[in-house]
């Protein structure tokens, strides 16, 4: 519950498309589209509608016009990539999102202009299965949903870290899920959108990889089943008891900074934002942390997965976080990120003063508990 996802915890931005589709005001489309989404929204007379894919590491939105209750918007799927990943919603009502994958061909959606997430989608064969997992953990997603808003409300520590616990057995139980379901439509690239956006954003389950070959060979060459290929990989790569990748990016100077520099001291690398307010929530225990045992050789390296730099600094000194801080301000394409596998922040990895991984996502008292373990 701690975790801002490259999208959202309901919907992700994630999508496998390379082009920016898009629509003029007046509905006229071009020859060169290959899908159109046609939809109809009761209780909306004249507003717009947002679709948003992230086809690199930045989000890529199209404003589409509804009149008299009806928009269409095309787009085209380039050849290879199965599907292309949307998030929309209503302009001005952005708390009820919908997730939308496109193929290349006629979809409807027909909506009501209050629960535009609940929106029925028919005509992607894609949309179906995301539709039948949807369905599968309604109840599942409910109970996070809820156990998210109670989180958001409430500032005392204890309760923060119960509620992290529940929602931890929750996802895990989510992500359960996925094996059978990921076998039974393993020819669906949707398949591979599944795996990144329940289990990639935290893995849980051990098998992951074993999950990702199930799926079709044809699926895995998709852009978005390389993409979770290549996260994979990277997970793997930064197992505990694996030894901590190099890489070097530059200070809040300009001063390029290696991750070896701190070779001989605890580590804790941090991948944060000053946009994720999971990650400035959490920013109060590494305070506590790093006050409480820098002298015995722990020291921490922030990543921030910003792209703005005055709004970096602007957290760091407002969140009195006295450390050493890096960022190539790429956001979501930030290097080391990439390098490591981050997919969600906060993340953070313990490592110990060889490099070598000691533990990955310590949240709350579980910092300070493995710190007062390994360095006794």
């Amino acid at each position: 519950m701690r975790i801002v996802l490259l999208a959202t915890l309901v919907v992700l931005f994630l999508a496998s498309c390379n082009n920016k589709p898009s629509a003029n005001a007046n509905g006229t489309l071009s020859n060169d589209f290959t899908f159109t989404i046609t939809g109809s929204i009761t209780g909306l007379d004249t507003g717009k509608v947002i679709f948003v894919h992230r086809p690199a590491d930045n989000k890529v939105y199209d404003t589409v016009e509804v009149r008299k209750g009806a928009f269409k918007f095309s787009g085209k799927v380039p050849a290879g990539d199965g599907m292309v990943a949307y998030t929309c919603f209503i302009d001005g009502k952005d708390d009820a999102r919908l997730e939308v994958l496109a193929e290349n061909v006629k979809i409807n959606l027909t909506a009501n202009v209050d629960s535009f997430d609940k929106a029925v989608v028919t005509g992607s064969p894609s949309q179906d299965v995301i539709s039948a997992f949807n369905k599968q953990t309604t109840d599942i997603e409910n109970a996070m949903g809820a156990l998210s808003k109670v989180y958001d409300a409430t500032k005392d520590k204890a309760v923060l870290d119960s509620l992290d616990k529940v929602y931890d057995r929750y996802d895990s139980i989510k992500q359960s899920y996925v094996p059978a379901f990921v076998k039974e439509h393993s020819n669906s690239v949707a398949s591979a959108y599944i795996i990144s956006r329940v289990v990639l954003i935290q893995p849980k389950l051990v098998s992951v990889e074993q999950v990702y070959n199930s799926l079709d060979s044809n699926v895995r060459q998709t852009k978005l089943g390389k993409t979770v290929g290549e996260v994979i990989e990277a997970i793997k790569r930064t197992a505990v008891g694996q030894p901590a990748p190099d890489f070097t990016m530059n200070d809040r100077d300009g001063k390029p900074v290696a991750l070896s520099s701190f070779r001989g001291k605890y580590i804790f690398l941090d991948f944060w934002a000053s946009w994720c307010g999971p990650c400035r929530k959490e920013n109060p225990n590494i305070v506590a942390a790093y006050s409480k045992f820098h002298s015995a050789k722990f020291d921490v390296l922030g990543v921030s997965l910003d792209t703005k730099k005055e709004k970096w600094e602007e957290a760091i000194t407002k969140d009195k976080l006295t450390w050493n801080h890096v960022s190539d301000l790429k956001g979501w394409g930030n290097e080391a990120g990439k390098t490591y596998g981050i997919r969600a922040i906060p993340a953070n990895l313990l490592l110990d003063k060889d490099g070598k991984i000691l533990a990955r996502n310590l949240y709350g008292t579980e910092l300070d508990k493995k710190l007062a373990e390994v360095l006794k």
